[in-house]
């Protein structure tokens, strides 16, 4: 069944790397999962497969959404400097035996 995962924005030490963290990964139940990665050098933006989207919130206002890698590379960019904001992950929330969860792949 397909919902809101709430998400935390996290910045790779030492590189402008941003990425989104699911607080509670319906598919592995674990925080933390990479959900989102966007490179603002270069324009890079990896989903996890069963990402379908990114909704953004300020306060109990709504500021945007995304359904497309291209809209949320937009969003996480002008969203650099902004203040404090929450970020929810459109996930899928089922398993798949034959998908990798996440953005980035762990060795």
């Amino acid at each position: 069944m397909a919902g809101y995962v709430k998400a935390d924005r996290y910045r790779l030490p030492g590189v402008t790397v941003l990425q989104l963290w699911a607080r509670d990964c319906p598919v592995t139940h674990s925080y933390a999962e990479v959900c989102m990665q966007y490179d603002p050098h270069n324009g890079a933006v990896a989903w996890c497969p069963f990402m379908y989207g990114l909704h953004v919130r300020h306060g109990g206002w709504h500021v945007d959404t995304a359904r497309t890698p291209r809209e949320a590379a937009s969003i996480m960019a002008a969203a650099d400097d902004a203040p404090e904001q929450n970020h929810a992950i459109l996930c899928l929330r089922q398993r798949s035996e034959s998908t990798d969860v996440g953005a980035i792949r762990r060795h």
